[in-house]
Formats: C-alpha cells, structure tokens, sequence
C-alpha cells in the first residue's frame, strides 16, 4: 500500500478554509483564547464576517474593503514578521491588523477621544530597528529600506515604519486595547457608509 503524502499546513487550512474560531480554540490559551473568541464574535453580531485567505490569517472585509486581517502566529507576544510559519517551539499568539483607508475622514475623532497614541504605538516597525517586536527575523539587513522610514500619522512622524508605510499590528490585545480596535473599526465603517452613499 502506497504511503500517505502529508499534507502541509497551507495545503490542509486551503482545502477545508477552516472558520477562525476553530484555530483559536485549536491553537490559543486561557484569556488570550476567550479574548480573541469574544472579537471575532463581535465581529460577526457586526456584519464583519472573517474569511480564511492564508495559513491562520483571516480578512474581514466592509464595503468591498478590507477592514481588518486576523492572523494566529506561533511568535508568542514578541511577534513576528512577514512570511515565518510554525516556528519550532513558540507559543501561539494572535493580532488585529486593522485597515484606515478612510481615517482622514474621522482624525479629528481619534484625537478627541484619544486613540491617536494607540495608533502611533501599535505601528509595526522595521526588524532592524530598535522598536521591532522581532529584531533581525525576515528581511535583509542590507536591503534599501532598513530600518524602515518615518511616516507622519495623525501630525506626528513615527520612525522606523517597516517598508516606509504605516501598517497597524496589535499584538494579543487587552480588554483596553480590544476595546480601542472596536472604536476605531466604527469610525472606519462609519467614514465607508458615508463615503458609500
């Protein structure tokens, strides 16, 4: 009897596009697991529905955009970046990389209700900067871009930003930071149904 190919993760989670809540169970622990069931739930009761796209990413798309990705890493709370799977011996983590397209449209908001700190601390810089959450894991050192550029969010330039553009990554979020998301995913919806009508 010929013997069985194994199949990888990507080709497993491709063929059954497995919901986000079953990897959370699957893979996360205690208080980060009822955290990110009780988002994703929210989620749904919102009309955000999270559809698999990769190994343990999710996309939640509004009007037609993307709104946020949901990823499951095996990076424990370090983090880490793009394009490293299943690395051996780390504990699962996951993180909410929301979507500001319209953010123009409510900056004004943000500052009022004072999320703009939130923003600017949760950008994911460059690995060969002093603020990455994963120093020296991904990109090469010698490449152009190294150790990311400054990008000016809300009247504020942040330095370090990975590949020279704002890119938001909140890592195993608290109830303040979930809380924070939540707000700033109205405002984002908000901004679209105006844009929309």
């Amino acid at each position: 009897m010929p013997e069985e190919k194994k199949l990888t993760t990507l080709q497993r989670q491709k063929a059954a596009k497995p919901l986000i809540e079953d990897c959370i169970r699957e893979l996360l622990e205690d208080e980060t697991r009822q955290t990110a069931l009780d988002f994703t739930a929210w989620m749904r009761e919102n009309k955000m529905k999270p559809s698999w796209y990769l190994i343990n990413k999710w996309k939640v798309s509004y009007k037609s955009e993307t709104i946020c990705n949901l990823h499951i890493s095996w990076y424990g709370k370090n983090g880490f970046h793009r394009g490293y799977y299943d690395r051996a011996g780390g504990s699962a983590a996951w993180y909410i990389n929301p979507r500001f397209s319209h953010m123009d449209a409510y900056n004004e908001q943000i500052k009022i209700e004072g999320l703009a700190d939130f923003i600017r601390a949760n950008a994911f810089s460059c690995v060969y900067s002093g603020k990455s959450p994963s120093p020296g894991v991904g990109c090469s050192p010698g490449k152009p871009c190294a150790p990311g550029r400054g990008v000016t969010i809300l009247g504020k330039e942040i330095e370090n930003n990975c590949c020279g553009h704002f890119t938001m990554l909140v890592w195993n979020p608290d109830q303040t930071a979930i809380s924070n998301v939540k707000r700033l995913l109205e405002l984002e919806r908000a901004a679209r149904t105006r844009i929309a009508v």
